[in-house]
């Protein structure tokens, strides 16, 4: 809950002071060498996940074509939420390949369906 109302904070500041203080704490020379340590460093994790199973390295293949796709062929609000239109789209690719055809580890909607609806944490208790 703080995390949240720190980012409603800076959100109002940003907000109410515009994006250039922004821009020149955190340059896109900045912040495109952050992003790219990131993904270096994720890199082999992805690769040791798919690995070794046919299926696997090409649904990553798959994944990547529609992220890739979508950044190159949209445009505006749905080109800035690649990931998640692109994650989305490889996910129902995976669906119909899986769980309709028949290829792969099907996905398991049973943990889900069997979830409760509404709870409390057991820490506070």
């Amino acid at each position: 809950m703080a995390c949240g109302v720190l980012y409603a904070i800076f959100g109002l500041i940003v907000m109410a002071t515009g994006t250039k203080w922004i821009e020149k704490l955190m340059p896109p020379v900045v912040t495109g060498a952050v992003v790219m340590i990131i993904g270096l460093n994720l890199a082999p994790v992805t690769v040791k996940g798919v690995a070794g199973n046919d299926f696997n390295m090409w649904m990553a293949l798959v994944t990547v074509l529609c992220m890739g796709s979508i950044a190159v062929f949209t445009k505006g609000l749905l080109q800035r939420l690649l990931l998640l239109v692109g994650l989305l789209l490889a996910y129902l690719i995976y669906f119909i390949v899986a769980n309709v055809m028949g290829n792969g580890t099907p996905i398991n909607f049973t943990p889900i369906q069997q979830a409760a609806w509404f709870g409390t944490p057991l820490a506070c208790f």
